[in-house]
């Protein structure tokens, strides 16, 4: 397959045997919580969550200029995290804690953190009630607004494939 890399910041078309893999959202009522995996055996057993589908691609290993985005956890507030500014929390190595008690899972899968041909950006609001929220459809979120929570926007975390 062929895809555009990004290469001394130019766009480079690369042949590749790198995969573009599906990322389900999870979302859990009683936590509260949104979650993104690109590994569906990992809630195979797990009758907290509720899959809502996939929502975009990620590769599962790095092209030139791609950055890794990562998967925290907070436990007391049942919250997952994702970055590719491996700064924002300061852990990157997968069962290390960074900043604001939030626990490194691993790496959910590569992305650009500028535009790419064929990409589109994957935006991420939080509200108050601890819980981060991330979406290619930026009309999803005024779904999730209501008198109790309001999200707000924390920009855009990479840019990612539909």
């Amino acid at each position: 397959a062929e895809f555009v890399a990004m290469e001394a910041g130019r766009p480079k078309t690369v042949s590749t045997t790198h995969r573009l893999v599906e990322v389900h959202r999870y979302y859990s009522a009683s936590y509260v919580d949104h979650m993104l995996t690109a590994n569906e055996a990992e809630m195979k057993h797990n009758e907290k969550y509720m899959d809502e589908g996939v929502k975009f691609r990620l590769f599962d290993s790095p092209l030139p200029g791609m950055f890794p985005i990562y998967r925290y956890y907070r436990a007391p507030s049942h919250n997952h995290f994702y970055t590719c500014n491996d700064h924002e929390i300061g852990a990157t190595k997968e069962g290390k804690y960074g900043k604001h008690s939030y626990k490194c899972q691993g790496v959910l899968g590569y992305a650009y953190r500028e535009p790419v041909e064929g990409t589109i950006p994957l935006f991420r609001y939080y509200t108050q009630i601890a819980n981060h929220f991330y979406t290619v459809d930026e009309n999803e979120v005024d779904l999730l607004n209501d008198n109790e929570k309001t999200y707000n926007s924390e920009g855009v975390v990479a840019f990612v494939w539909a």
